[in-house]
């Protein structure tokens, strides 16, 4: 997918190297192999995108396959803009810092803007209805997940690596695209996992096992 087609959904991250991109090309895997779904495009965008002209190594060497070595070889980064947020019917953000930007430029966004964590708590219980697929698909789980906040408890900050000292924010994915190959291969991993549980929920596929979140204690 180039840059100027319509994306339903929309990934950002920093850059648009890293994250973003191992996002979106997860989701187009996914999406492409069932044909109620071949609508949805899948696009990614950086709040400060970076001056390479590619996809990072583990991004680009995480799956075989001429569509995705297709994708790693069109990927140019490229920023958020507001057209891009009026098009999509979801966009996934890395981290709250993202979805903070997002909201700045465009407020209209706001109710079909989350961070990747964030929605995967919020669509927890998510059943699609009906024989809905595609792109409307796609905005009924959007209006799914808004209905959602402020209903699922939060959970404890963590440590997202072990050799880390700074406890990461639940919600964020950790941006260990320049922290060691270790971080890095972490990170791209939890975005390509977090990415395969959303499609499942959105098309109506079990989804994939996950670890059990701590969550926090509700007052009494």
């Amino acid at each position: 997918m180039t840059k100027s087609t319509r994306a339903s959904i929309l990934t950002v991250c920093a850059a648009n190297v890293c994250r973003s991109p191992m996002a979106e090309f997860t989701l187009d895997d996914v999406f492409s192999r069932d044909p109620r779904f071949e609508s949805v495009r899948v696009g990614s965008a950086g709040v400060r995108p970076a001056k390479e002209s590619e996809v990072c190594d583990a991004v680009a060497a995480r799956q075989e396959g001429e569509r995705w070595s297709e994708r790693v070889r069109a990927h140019r980064p490229s920023g958020v803009t507001p057209h891009k947020l009026a098009q999509a019917r979801l966009i996934l953000t890395a981290s709250r810092s993202s979805r903070s930007t997002i909201a700045r430029l465009a407020p209209e966004v706001r109710e079909r803007t989350f961070t990747m964590n964030e929605a995967l708590i919020l669509g927890a219980g998510y059943r699609r209805e009906g024989e809905i697929a595609g792109v409307e698909a796609v905005s009924a789980f959007a209006a799914y997940l808004d209905t959602q906040r402020g209903l699922q408890p939060l959970v404890h900050p963590r440590r997202r690596f072990p050799w880390s000292r700074v406890a990461t924010d639940p919600l964020n994915i950790f941006d260990g695209h320049n922290a060691g190959s270790k971080a890095h291969a972490a990170t791209v991993r939890e975005v390509d996992a977090a990415m395969r549980r959303l499609a499942a929920l959105i098309i109506g596929l079990p989804a994939p096992a996950r670890e059990e979140r701590k969550r926090v204690a509700e007052p009494a």
